[in-house]
């Protein structure tokens, strides 16, 4: 194979340098650049690798170890994703595919191929780059990619030659995806088999890899080897691909990758592998013009000595261009070029300052190799020379890269002439025969008159650099970096020594058991890197340490790195909580080792088989890997350098600030200056130079802002998803570790403030970690341990509040002010309202920041409910809840406040949030370092009530935001898991209607017992299950089958209390009766047989909230069902007629007393339509806007329209459709006796993939304007879309109805359900079904059964009853046992049709009492009577937290109680019996 020479000057390619072979069309011609394509048609997602490199640039590096792949070999189970993306053929790869051997675990993610053009052979390459990101720090690819250390790509170079057997396992698919964004699933193979044989010789570099950049950075491993392919294999890669569509009228070939490479000053590249130049020490590579400077100044300055000695060895070989066969004596060449270049320079220097030219290319100049030859040099020719010694301790180590512009460039005047007058040698003798302090000692040098190289350096270390900011810069990064020169930067000093454990043993489980149960286990020995698992599954680790006596007086901690989550205990209660991604692998165990500490230590760790985000195979929402296995990484007992670590934070802040404030800011020079002199001052094997680099990072940090600086209030928090990628279960071992972690911080950090937000977690701390708890109390006492409420909705929304402000004044003695919301998909226009009941008055969120299409206007504002009522709002202008305190995150959260100018004050939540973690010690001390920084906001510790003091002392001139704050994201999630939408409502249902039984019961029946405790237990069920990933849908299958059974248990439990308490209303009678819950008279259908055969069907009249037995009417007219000539079947009741086509749409939809049709001209009113349904990323999540061009209809018929019931009380016809050959619809439409709605009762097989299915009326109505119900009320949303912010709602949420109305005349649609509606022009449509598959791989397959109904009306919908049909669709009247006697009563009613009496409950701290619940439904102002039958004696108002208002009595007369409503006013009354 043919290598390079180190020596040469010529610009190479990686496949040049690789020495390959056979048939190339691989450019290696000089000045590469110019020769590329300078535009290039792709940039971002693909990753690639183009970058000039000369050979003086390679630097071995003996630390590089052999790259090693585990799991590369798959199982032919295993399905991959082969896809074509328009630029490049992608393979998907399993999570268990990672690489071993880098600091972290990068996990691969995919893999791509990218090949050139044999037209077009300049700059054209064939490569294969697998892509791994790292997955101890970050969930998944995606949020890895802007990351300095997120991603890692092998890149395996391609040539055509020999066939390859391992690319036909993949190629032989080809054919399926011919075109752009076609996938096919292909079995799973050796992957390794795809890499070189030697995984161990490669060249090392990272950066950003295109020009313009796509990444800032990217770890690249590029193979010295390549693989070969054979040529019909290339071609089945080059020919039969297409970048275009398939639809596309021309197709496009897909090859073509051109690039423009980076200049080749850009980076080092480090090799594995040495060819007999290699160099140890750190190096960096700056620009041709300054290496030359360097040389110069040596040339002329401290150097000249040695050019009789051989100066041309000092240089890089090529003072002019090489070219193959030329054959020249390079050395008195280059002697007699730098003897003139001497001779012009040294005259110069009399006279100036400045250096002249030398005469070389710039190219050629390579401080690399000058620093080669130096070494040389320096060992070869003057070994036993004082002036050797001199310059190998002195000089030569300034030479270092890192350090060089400190020491060499641009020296100031005074400096300059002071070298210049003084040899080297001269200072030499001087430092050996002085008795003298040195002349060019520092001030602080305490070495006196005792010579030293520090000296002989000192008139260089003191000289002035040149603002290279982008050198200065890299240098300090290095210093401090993780993955390079570790050896012997700061970074690698942070631990001392080490020891492994004593013992160490494990015992695995697939339960959550408790410390006691898991202590009495059989341990068996572990050893370090051993798996285990699978997923979900626990493995408990039992740990014996002792700690050497050697290390007293030292900081000693565990160090525990593992894939999993990990809790530490000790003397039986938790005491850290352990996650990589949550930068949390050490537990203290001394921060000053003393004798009287215990040196032999037993600690258990228990460890959850399951990342921070889950388990999820490839990315972190996709399903979780079942079978994924686990390991620890380290566990070692290690003396910890504080020291170190407080030095590298103030490094870390510093190279912030300069990055940061960017090249625009005086403040960043200032920082980049600091820490370049820091890194002079700071010897990382020396601690006695770590306080003079400190002291000078305190003095930058120290100077102040001024009195009108923004002010940041940080607090730590820790979001954690009730349930998402992991079940219920794993949620209260991440509040354990999460939380455990806080009180650590707090006992050592007495200002930190941790705000935690749901009192069910709370709930689930109390009874699975209770000294935990005790801890978690004292600190609330205190003032660090923050509680709040995080609450969803309808009287659902309230009962959150109540169940949360209850348990908060219960536990810890207080009632929150602060809603504190961060991570929810939308807020209710009634929220404002309903938290100024519940004793909130100020609103934290930041959801809105996910908007996709329009920027939320403001960060601070008063937010105006649908009522008016107002609370103050703010969201984190860092667009964050889980900020890391970095100069990034302040900097952000002024810049980023879109309400400068109107208030100065602004919150920053910082902590690792979702998966749980929360804040870290670093954290902390970031934000310490920094609490009153000129440059950046001011730093002050919060809480949430002080950062609302303060806000609202600052709020004159805040703006106001009416409505609903809508998320312009997330959409499909009123549609996902349409089994959890129709659980929810169901038992909201359910739980009211025992409630308002039992309430009644309990005022009738002296023996009954209001069921307390049960009902407590069923709500909270039903409250956890709207949690913000559970209603939704956008969970993992494991949490769906929670929910539902969650669901399964209230409806069973519910509907046993709703008989006990039914029953009491009968007075156990033998008869049929109907219960009504709602207030208001209903004349409706009802069936009184349930099972087989045929429905007994009576139509009943039933009072408000009340009872009468069952008795036979008959309806002003019956239903008739008529099959007409054209197989069309016409439906009437008096009220309403429709034509019901064969295919089940509506050809007409009429209504009599309007004499008016409400289907468009053309149109058919229920059209199933289906549409492609492929988001961006967040499948369960998300439906994007472009799905809307994909619609197709359902229009197969497999049966007919057919009459099911032909009339009478009720007629109904049914008729199935094939959505495809794996989904069907069966509908039976209904039409009721004095009903005047028509109901469509819908069963759907459903086995789609990425499809949405929904059903459209469209309607003849015209109104800008279309109006929803809500919690409490109702709204209205542009039909048009005229601008972005009406385009954004082209899919909405609603509960039971949405309506269309011009004047006099409308149609609503009503659901028992469904919760997506979409109403644009006058088509209204109604979501049903949606299909993703991530992170629920099965979600919404299988049997779905739902109702919607139509409604025509005339007048208003509020004058039309819209309001109280949607309530009777969803409130079935309830068959109950009673006396043939009964007289029909009814408990409560009231005289104004707009008011609703929404909810009749025991009072929570009073038995003899009642609470009743009312709101104004119609949006006007209104005075209504409650009446009610009940022995009431007094009647207070109260809020919803039912606490009385005694100065606000509700005066009951004769005719009830009056009260007076404005628009959408909630009112709720105590009722003392």
């Amino acid at each position: 194979m043919n290598r390079p020479s180190f020596t040469s000057i010529l610009l190479l390619q990686l496949t040049l340098l690789a020495g390959l072979h056979g048939a190339k069309w691989t450019y290696s011609g000089p000045e590469g650049e110019h020769h590329w394509p300078k535009n290039y048609p792709y940039c971002g997602g693909t990753f690639q690798s183009p970058i000039d490199i000369k050979s003086e640039l390679l630097r071995f590096d003996p630390s590089l170890r052999p790259i090693e792949v585990q799991s590369y070999h798959l199982s032919p189970n295993e399905q991959l994703t082969l896809g074509n993306n328009g630029h490049s053929v992608q393979i998907s790869l399993p999570s268990e595919m990672h690489i071993s051997s880098l600091p972290h675990r990068y996990t691969a993610a995919q893999l791509h191929f990218h090949w050139g053009s044999p037209g077009r052979p300049a700059g054209s390459e064939h490569t294969m780059h697998v892509v791994h990101f790292n997955s101890d720090k970050y969930p998944n690819m995606s949020m890895a990619v802007d990351k300095s250390d997120g991603l890692a790509v092998l890149g395996v170079l391609i040539e055509v030659g020999e066939f390859n057997p391992a690319f036909e396992q993949f190629i032989k698919f080809i054919n399926g995806i011919k075109y752009r964004d076609q996938r096919v699933q292909v079995p799973g193979f050796n992957i390794r088999a795809l890499l070189p044989a030697r995984l161990d010789e490669y060249y090392r570099y990272d950066g950003s890899l295109t020009t313009p950049p796509c990444y800032p950075s990217v770890l690249w491993t590029v193979f010295r080897n390549h693989v070969t392919i054979s040529r019909k294999q290339f071609l089945a890669l080059a020919t039969a691909l297409y970048s275009s569509h398939a639809q596309d009228s021309a197709p496009v070939p897909l090859n073509g990758n051109y690039r423009k490479p980076q200049h080749v000053d850009s980076r080092v590249v480090l090799v594995s592998f040495k060819e007999g130049r290699g160099l140890h020490g750190t190096l960096t590579v700056t620009s041709p013009l300054r290496r030359k400077q360097v040389v110069q100044q040596l040339l002329v300055g401290d150097l000249a000595d040695l050019a009789d000695e051989g100066l041309y060895q000092l240089l890089p070989s090529g003072s002019e261009k090489l070219h193959a066969g030329k054959k020249k004596d390079l050395k008195n060449q280059q002697s007699e070029t730098l003897a003139k270049a001497k001779q012009q320079m040294l005259k110069k220097s009399h006279t100036k300052h400045s250096v002249g030219k030398l005469g070389l290319a710039e190219h050629t100049l390579c401080y690399v190799s000058l620093e080669q030859r130096v070494f040389h040099q320096l060992k070869q020719s003057h070994t036993e020379n004082l002036l050797v010694h001199t310059l190998r301790d002195a000089v030569f180590p300034q030479l270092n890269i890192k350090s060089y512009l400190d020491y060499l460039l641009l020296k100031r005047a005074s400096e300059l002439r002071t070298a210049q007058e003084c040899s080297l040698s001269s200072r030499a003798s001087f430092l050996k025969n002085s008795t003298d302090r040195c002349p060019f000692a520092p001030p602080d040098c305490v070495k006196m008159s005792h010579g030293c190289c520090r000296c002989v350096g000192a008139a260089m270390y003191h000289q002035s650099v040149l603002k290279n900011r982008r050198s200065l810069l890299e240098r300090a990064e290095k210093f401090v970096s993780e993955i390079y020169f570790t050896d012997c930067n700061l970074r690698g000093r942070l631990h001392g020594n080490s020891r492994p454990p004593e013992s160490l043993a494990s015992f695995l489980t697939p339960e959550r058991i408790t410390f006691t149960e898991a202590s009495q286990q059989n341990f068996a020995p572990h050893q370090v890197g051993d798996t285990f698992g699978p997923t979900w599954w626990t493995c408990w680790f039992r740990l014996t340490l002792n700690i050497p006596e050697s290390w007293r007086g030292n900081e000693v901690h565990l160090l525990w790195e593992s894939d999993g989550e990990a809790m530490v205990w000790r003397d039986g209660q938790p005491v850290q909580g352990l996650t990589k991604e949550g930068e949390k692998t050490s537990y203290i165990l001394s921060t000053c080792l003393k004798d009287e500490e215990p040196h032999s230590v037993t600690l258990y760790v228990e460890m959850a088989c399951n990342g921070l985000f889950g388990n999820g195979r490839g990315s972190m929402i996709a399903p979780p890997d079942p079978n994924r296995k686990f390991s620890v990484k380290r566990a070692e007992l290690v003396v910890f350098n504080r020291d170190v670590r407080e030095l590298l934070t103030d490094f870390e802040m510093l190279i912030d600030i300069v990055k940061e404030l960017g090249e625009g800011e005086q403040r960043g020079y200032q920082a980049l200056f600091t820490v370049n002199e820091m890194v002079n001052l700071c010897e990382p094997s020396d601690p006695g130079s770590f306080s003079k680099a400190h002291s000078l990072a305190h003095n930058f940090f120290s100077q102040r802002n001024g009195e009108s600086q923004h002010t940041v209030h940080a607090m730590g928090h820790c979001h954690i998803d009730t349930a998402w990628l992991w079940p219920f279960e794993e949620t209260i071992r991440k509040c354990g570790r999460s939380w455990v972690t806080a009180i650590r911080l707090m006992e050592k950090n007495p200002e930190f403030v941790f705000a935690c937000s749901q009192a069910q977690q709370f709930q689930w701390i109390k009874s699975w970690y209770p000294g935990l708890y005790s801890q978690i109390q004292d600190y609330v006492k205190k003032g660090q341990f923050i509680p709040d409420g995080n609450l969803p909705s309808g009287e659902s929304m309230v009962r959150q509040f109540l169940e949360g402000q209850r348990f908060f004044d219960q536990e810890f003695g207080i009632t929150c002010r602060e809603f504190w919301l961060p991570d929810t998909f939308g807020y209710s226009a009634q929220l404002p309202q309903i938290m100024q009941g519940c004793g909130l008055s100020t609103f934290l969120t930041q959801k809105l920041s996910f908007n996709l299409v329009n920027t939320f206007p403001h960060h601070s504002f008063f937010w105006e409910g649908l009522d008016g009522s107002k609370v103050l709002t703010h969201f984190p202008p860092g667009n964050s809840y889980g900020m890391n305190g970095k100069v990034e995150d302040l900097l952000k959260t002024m810049k980023n406040n879109k309400d400068k100018g109107r208030a100065n004050h602004s919150a920053l939540l910082f902590g690792f949030g979702d998966g749980g973690g929360g804040p870290t010690q670093l954290m902390l001390d970031r934000l310490q370092r920094v609490r009153d920084t000129d440059g950046l906001p001011k730093v002050q510790m919060s809480s949430p009530n002080r950062f609302f003091s303060q806000l609202q002392a600052d709020s004159a001139l805040l703006c106001t935001w009416s409505g609903e704050l809508f998320l312009e994201l997330h959409n499909g999630t009123y549609t996902t898991q349409a089994q959890i939408k129709r659980g929810n409502r169901q038992c909201e249902t359910l739980l009211h209607d025992v409630e308002v039984a039992s309430s009644l019961a309990l005022c009738r029946d002296g023996n009954f017992k209001y069921p307390v405790e049960k009902l407590q237990q069923l709500w909270r069920l039903l409250l956890l299950n709207q949690f913000h990933d559970v209603i939704p849908g956008s969970c993992i299958e494991m949490v769906v089958e929670e929910a539902l059974r969650y669901y399964e248990d209230i409806r069973s439990d519910g509907t046993a209390l709703l008989r006990e308490a039914c029953g009491a209303l009968g007075s156990k009678g033998k008869s049929a009766g109907v219960f009504n819950s709602l207030p208001w008279e209903r004349n409706e259908v009802i069936q009184t047989q349930e099972g087989a055969g045929k429905p007994d069907l009576v139509l009943v009249r039933v009072p408000s909230v009340g009872v009468s037995p069952v008795k036979d009417a008959e309806p002003l007219a019956p239903v008739s069902v008529t099959v007409q000539a054209d197989g069309t079947v016409l439906m009437e009741n008096g009220i309403l007629q429709t034509v019901v086509n064969k295919d089940g749409t509506l050809a007409s939809l009429y209504l009599n007393n309007a004499n008016r049709e409400a289907l468009t001209d053309g149109c058919h009113g229920n059209q199933f339509v289906i549409f492609d349904d492929v988001p961006l990323y967040w499948d369960a999540w998300d439906v994007m806007d472009y799905h809307l061009q994909t619609r197709k209809l359902v229009q197969e018929v497999v049966q007919p329209v057919h009459v099911v019931s032909s009339g009478g009380l009720r007629g109904s016809i049914s008729f199935s459709l094939r959505i495809s050959d794996k989904s069907t619809i069966t509908q039976t439409i209904v039409m009721d006796a004095m009903c005047p709605y028509i109901k469509f009762n819908t069963e759907v097989k459903w086995a789609e993939s990425h499809k949405f299915l929904k059903v459209e009326f469209p309607v003849r109505v015209h109104n800008p304007n279309a109006t929803y119900e809500i919690q409490f009320g109702h709204l209205q949303r542009p039909t048009h879309r005229n601008t972005s912010w009406d385009w954004a709602r082209f899919e909405v949420w609603g509960h039971r109805w949405a309506d269309l109305s011009e004047h006099n005349f409308g149609v609503a649609l009503l659901n028992d359900c469904k919760y997506g509606y979409s109403v644009h022009k006058n088509t209204m449509t109604l979501s049903l079904l949606r299909a993703p598959k991530s992170p629920d791989a099965n979600a919404d397959m299988g049997t779905h059964h739902f109702t919607y109904a139509i409604m025509p009306h005339s007048g208003s919908f509020q004058d039309a009853s819209v309001i109280q049909c949607a309530y009777n669709l969803n409130f079935p009247l309830r068959l109950i046992q009673c006396d043939p006697d009964t007289v029909p009563w009814s408990a409560f009613s009231t005289s104004a049709q707009a008011v609703v009496l929404e909810t009749i409950k025991q009072a929570e701290d009073r038995k003899g009492a009642l609470i009743v619940r009312l709101f104004e439904s119609h949006g006007s102002s209104v005075t209504a009577t409650l009446c009610t039958t009940l022995p009431v004696k007094e009647a207070w108002h109260c809020d919803l937290l039912e606490r009385r208002d005694p100065t606000k009595p509700a005066h009951i007369t004769s005719g009830g109680i009056t009260l007076n409503f404005s628009p959408f006013q909630i009112v709720s009354l105590l009722l003392i019996l």
